[in-house]
C-alpha cells in the first residue's frame, strides 16, 4: 500500500487516531442509534466506568447512564439531535460498582458511507470544576 505524503501508511495513520483518541481527556462513545448498542469507546471512558474495552462494547447506552431506560426514550432524543445538529447534555454514568458520575457533553450523529451513529463526547463534571 503507497505511503501518504507524510510517509504514513493508511494502516499507520488509523494507529495513531485510535492511540490519540484513547489518550484524550473526554470520554468518547460511538453508539448504534436505533439500539443503543455502544459499539466502541475509548480508554477515558472504560476508566470512568471500570470496564475493559470489551466489556464495554458489549453494553448498551441503557447500561451505563441514567437518562435513557427504554429504546424509545433512546430513539426520541436521537431524532432530537438529528433536527438540531447536535445537542449538549448533563447526564450521569454508571461505574461497575453502581456509583455515579457527573458528565456533560456533545452528542452528535455523524453518517459514514451511509450508515449512522451517535458520537457522544462526555467530559466529568469534577473534570471541569477542577
Amino acid at each position: 500500500m503507497a505511503d501518504s505524503p507524510d510517509g504514513n501508511t493508511p494502516e499507520r495513520d488509523d494507529d495513531l487516531f485510535r492511540s490519540l483518541v484513547d489518550r484524550a481527556a473526554v470520554g468518547l462513545f460511538i453508539i448504534d442509534p436505533e439500539t443503543g448498542q455502544i459499539l466502541d469507546a475509548n480508554d477515558r471512558v472504560c476508566e470512568w466506568l471500570g470496564y475493559a474495552k470489551e466489556e464495554v462494547r458489549d453494553m448498551t447506552i441503557f447500561d451505563c447512564q441514567t437518562t435513557f431506560s427504554r429504546p424509545p426514550e433512546w430513539q426520541t432524543f436521537v431524532r432530537r439531535v438529528r433536527d438540531e445538529g447536535g445537542v449538549e447534555i448533563e447526564n450521569e454514568i454508571r461505574t461497575d460498582t453502581g456509583s455515579t458520575l457527573p458528565v456533560e457533553g456533545s452528542i452528535s450523529v455523524a453518517s459514514v458511507d451511509g450508515t449512522e451513529y451517535v458520537v457522544a463526547i462526555p467530559r466529568r463534571v469534577a473534570d471541569r470544576d477542577g
